[in-house]
């Protein structure tokens, strides 16, 4: 999988700490905080996965640190939320302990959904 650095970089950054953060505005991703969750979720463990930061997939604690750094972790609802992106990622494991990758899915619904931040 190949995607310019420079795409990536208009929508993620590294933080103090070296990890990926999103960079950009995730209330762009969807009406509701499902749609923001798994649209984030699915672009994160993409550019994680091509930028070399995760190579045994993205994990759930990864992701959760990251909605709530943007403020739309849902404790209630999180998990089933993540459910919803099995079509274009690939669960390893259950609940906490599950982990994400990338199939060839998707870096199209990636790119899709970074697409609309520029609208």
């Amino acid at each position: 999988m190949s995607i310019p650095a420079e795409a990536i970089e208009d929508y993620f950054a590294e933080n103090e700490y070296g990890e990926l953060i999103f960079t950009n505005d995730p209330e762009k991703f969807g009406n509701n905080n499902a749609d923001r969750v798994r649209a984030l979720a699915i672009t994160l463990v993409f550019a994680r996965k091509v930028g070399g930061y995760d190579r045994d997939g993205t994990t759930y604690d990864t992701l959760k640190a990251e909605c709530e750094r943007l403020g739309i972790y849902d404790a209630k609802n999180f998990s089933t939320q993540l459910n919803g992106i099995s079509k274009w990622v690939i669960p390893s494991g259950s609940g906490v302990s599950r982990t994400f990758k990338t199939k060839p899915s998707t870096k199209d619904e990636a790119r899709k959904r970074m697409g609309v931040l520029h609208e």
